[in-house]
């Protein structure tokens, strides 16, 4: 009787063994991407959007959408082998992820696209960018949403301007990376500043002398974006102009804060820039962007067929003693056909929103129409049938025969 019971429990324990690996073998996460019931008040692509605590922490944080390409037309084509945006924005846009609202707040002192931003102590910096005749914006703006006023905190020294650079914040410091300087060539430049210490001294339209240059990142380019995990800035993909802007790069680097220092990881799946990168229950997100196919490259080609939305969506998993380089790991599609749009996320909602952005060439305006839609992320638990492989389902049938054949045999 004491064997029987002792095959009992085994033959019960591969019964349970069996069931879990049926139930849960085929369960895996996703983001699942939908376009939400209200739209941007207008067309507008190229914005930089943060999300900010409001009063009451999370409970009624908000986010912050700040200038962008407002035209219509978007990048339209200016002469045949360039295209440009017309007209650029000095709107600042409040979206309330509970009401599901915007609110337009006051206007930026300065018009500009293609910046970047970053929250401090509760106000959102601007740097960066241009503006509508193509000019690198110097000044660094702030804006305090709970008094609803922007100030000019000063003007960059001529070696740090730059547009579609990256920014983020760690400690109280502003970061600035990247970017394309006014003829278009891409830089690695790195450099931080005290925007609060800058602000008490309101030097207005003045120059900015109070800065820390850093080691530069080994991959200059520009059209990529950053976020900030566990005492790291990870940045990925954007373009360059070694190769005539004309390929995406896969590269992800990520910078460590404390120590200066730069570190090569493991390349994205698919080249692209213009991507949305955000973190969403500890994983790094790479959303959407923007490829170029091999024929952008050809001496006669149009680049009116050179910039195509991806519909890729990666995720880097990482753990905060993590010392390995972790992959890029494709775990959804974005398959609303935008580009250029800005992205972020509500950690109380675990929502991601993306803002605006442009859509593929149309040859009847001759552009790259701009987008009022807003889409939203979420994370799901999926069942994905592909995963569960032939020989986990032969392991567990053996299992399953096994388990029935002790309990005949024996009882």
């Amino acid at each position: 009787m004491i064997i029987g019971f002792h095959h009992f429990r085994v033959a019960f324990a591969l019964i349970i063994s069996t069931s879990i690996q049926f139930t849960t073998a085929s369960l895996e996460d996703n983001i699942e991407f939908s376009f939400n019931d209200v739209s941007l008040p207008f067309p507008i692509s190229d914005t930089t959007s943060n999300y900010m605590e409001g009063e009451l922490g999370d409970e009624d944080g908000f986010i912050i959408i700040t200038g962008g390409c407002d035209s219509e037309k978007g990048n339209e084509r200016i002469e045949q082998h360039l295209f440009a945006c017309s007209s650029t924005s000095n709107k600042t846009l409040k979206f309330d992820p509970y009401a599901n609202s915007f609110m337009e707040m006051a206007e930026m002192p300065n018009q500009r696209q293609r910046h970047a931003s970053a929250v401090i102590d509760g106000k959102l910096y601007v740097v960066g960018g241009r503006d509508s005749l193509d000019n690198i914006v110097p000044q660094i703006d702030s804006f305090d949403p709970r008094t609803n006023k922007w100030t000019m905190i000063g003007n960059l020294p001529e070696a740090f301007l730059t547009s579609d650079l990256t920014a983020w914040s760690w400690n109280n410091y502003m970061y600035v990376t990247g970017g394309f300087v006014q003829n278009y060539t891409a830089v690695g430049t790195t450099f931080r500043i005290d925007p609060i210490k800058l602000g008490e001294k309101e030097l207005g339209d003045g120059l900015i002398e109070d800065y820390d240059v850093l080691k530069e990142s080994p991959n200059p380019r520009g059209d990529f974006h950053a976020v900030t995990l566990y005492g790291y800035a990870y940045l990925a993909g954007g373009i360059t102009h070694s190769n005539y802007w004309c390929v995406g790069l896969k590269t992800t680097e990520r910078y460590h804060m404390a120590t200066d220092t730069w570190e090569t990881l493991s390349d994205l799946n698919v080249g692209r820039a213009d991507m949305a990168v955000a973190i969403m229950n500890g994983k790094i997100l790479a959303v959407g962007g923007e490829e170029k196919p091999p024929e952008a490259c050809l001496d006669d080609g149009d680049p009116a067929f050179a910039s195509l939305p991806t519909n890729h969506v990666d995720a880097l998993l990482l753990g905060p003693d993590s010392q390995s380089s972790p992959e890029w790991v494709e775990v959804s599609k974005f398959e609303d056909g935008r580009f250029r749009f800005s992205a972020a996320v509500t950690p109380s909602l675990n929502r991601m929103y993306t803002f605006g952005g442009q859509l593929p060439f149309d040859s009847q305006c001759d552009c790259f129409p701009t987008s009022k839609h807003v889409g939203v992320g979420q994370e799901v638990l999926k069942e994905n049938s592909g995963s569960y492989k032939k020989e986990n389902f032969l392991r567990t049938t053996t299992l399953f025969f096994v388990a029935t054949f002790l309990i005949l045999k024996y009882f």
